[in-house]
């Protein structure tokens, strides 16, 4: 479901008390709770916490709070007992990959256990706030980051596995500037969609800084986890899907990208086939047309 409903906001509020609880600032709260008596860890954390969620998903929503400080952030809550429903769905992938094996051109059950291993690091918000801040200050200790590249501050000393709060930036989504009927009728996002271009390279530039230099980048970059500012500059969200490449996978993939450049076909499937060893037609070697159209719409934007 592409929408979604929210859970009701008491059960929210349930949630988001039992995970703080756990952080490290809840931890430190927790005397004072006690001394408080009906005060809640919410009521000492946040100074407001909108009970309307700005985005809802299956596994969990987003909502905008303040902290006592008065800074403004986002908060990202996973549903209570969701860990079942995340097992169960990908056992069924796997099953389903295994089905479809005979009737395909290449196996995809590599591909679903590859799925299986990386969604769960999808919903371990620890992991997601570690990345984020590590590609945060890699980025903007290079010339790629901010003001170019904006990725929001996130709050580890209150996340937990299921339960991430960052800093709230202002910004217009992609996919926002992607619809042509609400851009006609409005200047600002007119004026926005003119700096798409210029933006899209600050943001190439920034990929091959976190691809090739960090081998560390975040793998999501779809038109919802990325905004625009009014300046033109990039704002970053989610890094849910973060992946990490060793330096064999670096060397590879810049490999394939200069071999793309070129056009070398017999070079572009000897490559994908050395990395992708798992794309075979019918147990023996790589389907050569098959291999170079996936390569293609992996890395060239025009496809």
């Amino acid at each position: 479901d592409d929408h979604p409903p929210e859970r009701r906001f008491h059960v929210v509020a349930r949630a988001v008390e039992r995970y703080l609880s756990l952080t490290e600032r809840g931890r430190e709260l927790l005397p004072v709770k006690k001394i408080k008596g009906s005060t809640t860890l919410r009521e000492l954390v946040f100074d407001t916490f909108e009970p309307e969620a700005l985005a809802a998903a299956s596994i969990g929503q987003v909502h905008r709070a303040t902290l006592a400080d008065g800074t403004s952030v986002v908060v990202k809550v996973q549903k209570l007992g969701v860990d079942g429903l995340i097992k169960s769905d990908l056992a069924n992938m796997k099953l389903v990959a295994r089905f479809l094996r005979p009737y395909l051109p290449f196996d995809i059950t590599p591909i679903a256990d590859e799925s299986i291993k990386q969604i769960p690091k999808e919903f371990d918000f620890e992991r997601e706030s570690r990345m984020q801040m590590e590609i945060r200050v890699s980025l903007n200790n290079s010339e790629y980051g901010e003001p170019h590249v904006y990725i929001p501050l996130a709050y580890r000393d209150l996340s937990t596995t299921r339960l991430l709060v960052m800093e709230f930036m202002e910004g217009v989504p992609f996919s926002k500037l992607l619809k042509e009927e609400q851009v006609a009728h409005d200047a600002r996002l007119m004026k926005l969609r003119g700096l798409v271009p210029g933006a899209f390279q600050k943001l190439l530039l920034a990929y091959g800084h976190m691809m090739f230099v960090d081998g560390k980048f975040h793998a999501d970059p779809h038109a919802g986890n990325l905004m625009m500012r009014d300046d033109g500059s990039v704002i970053m969200l989610d890094f849910g899907q973060t992946k990490v490449l060793d330096d064999e996978s670096k060397i590879m993939l810049a490999q394939l990208v200069d071999l793309l450049a070129v056009g070398d076909k017999d070079e572009i499937c000897n490559m994908m086939d050395e990395a992708l060893s798992t794309m075979k037609k019918g147990g023996g070697d790589a389907d050569k047309d098959t291999v170079i159209k996936i390569a293609y719409s992996l890395f060239d934007t025009r496809y």
